[in-house]
């Protein structure tokens, strides 16, 4: 039986050959590229931490007393000490900035307005604006203004960005925040707020800003602090503004 002749394969010519080489490389799986990571803003860094300090400290103890106007208050150490340790674990700071002070009234009175800067150690920087306006009284029982008025203005101030950025509630038993102690008498509540009302009629944001620094004046004439809000005017204080407002209608 005669033999089969073995068929003879041209070689590849260079360009056939690149041709091969091109395929076979495009038939081998591509490494996949690294996803980029998330890129969190700052206001998102600042408000995970907010909230873990918002989770540790929630209530500050009224530790302080006004023997004068026999009630008691959560007063400025008070509340550093319950928000400090928290604040420094977490890489929050507060830095407050003067943005205007008034003239002393004819009441004895000094306004001051202050803005706020809110950093975390990580370089993020709150991007929203932070205000406070504090109101701080220093006239004596002879009618002599003293020096103080301005100091208790920032405290007041300063308390009040606090309580306000981290809302915080007070009292003077932490599982007793929410009982009768301090809520308001209905009657005097009405009158002081019909009063305020009155003075600032339009509901637009500026107005109830107004609002509430009267409010913290009447509150200052009768010295106490400013409130975060009309509802943590305690019932005796609520009874002390309706008289202050009798007397101002009576003017």
């Amino acid at each position: 039986m005669p033999k089969k002749k073995a068929v003879e394969v041209e070689p590849m010519d260079s360009k056939l050959k690149e041709k091969v080489a091109e395929l076979e490389a495009q038939a081998q799986p591509q490494p996949q590229a690294e996803a980029e990571p998330i890129k969190a803003t700052h206001e998102q860094v600042i408000t995970v931490y907010l909230n873990r300090v918002m989770l540790e400290v929630g209530f500050v103890h009224k530790k302080d007393e006004n023997k004068f106007q026999k009630y008691k208050y959560a007063g400025e150490a008070a509340l550093l000490a319950a928000l400090r340790p928290s604040m420094v674990k977490h890489g929050l700071a507060l830095f407050p900035s003067v943005k205007s002070v008034s003239p002393i009234d004819e009441y004895g009175n000094t306004h001051v307005i202050i803005n706020y800067t809110l950093s975390h150690i990580s370089g993020a920087v709150w991007p929203h604006e932070l205000q406070a306006a504090g109101c701080g009284n220093d006239r004596n029982s002879k009618g002599g203004v003293g020096d103080k008025g301005l100091y208790k203005a920032i405290t007041g101030a300063n308390k009040y960005m606090l309580f306000k950025l981290f809302q915080l509630e007070t009292g003077d038993d932490a599982e007793k925040a929410d009982n009768q102690e301090g809520k308001a008498k209905t009657g005097d509540m009405e009158k002081v707020m019909s009063y305020i009302r009155s003075i600032h009629q339009s509901a637009s944001e500026e107005d109830r800003k107004a609002r509430m620094e009267l409010l913290h004046h009447m509150l200052a004439q009768k010295g106490f602090d400013p409130v975060q809000s009309h509802t943590h005017v305690t019932g005796d204080q609520w009874s002390q503004l309706s008289t202050l407002v009798k007397e101002l209608q009576d003017v």
